[in-house]
């Protein structure tokens, strides 16, 4: 079974820092996009976060900490 997301049209690009307010001075990884390119979720330094954004032309916001009951 073969399928496409309509709203990736075309191929994401090289990885690049988000910078603050995403980025801090520490590791972050895994970072996955939402389908709808709005609300990005990833790992930092043993714990997980998320950022969101209004249109997928904006800047994502700052972090948030997904708290304790994902994050044991």
């Amino acid at each position: 079974m073969h399928g496409h997301l309509p709203a990736v049209l075309e191929p994401f690009g090289a990885p690049f820092p988000l910078g603050a307010p995403v980025n801090s001075p520490g590791w972050e990884h895994n970072a996955h996009i939402a389908s709808d390119g709005l609300q990005l979720y990833f790992a930092s330094d043993g714990a997980l976060y998320s950022s969101s954004r209004e249109t997928r032309q904006a800047r994502f916001t700052s972090r948030i900490h997904l708290g304790t009951c994902v994050n044991p």
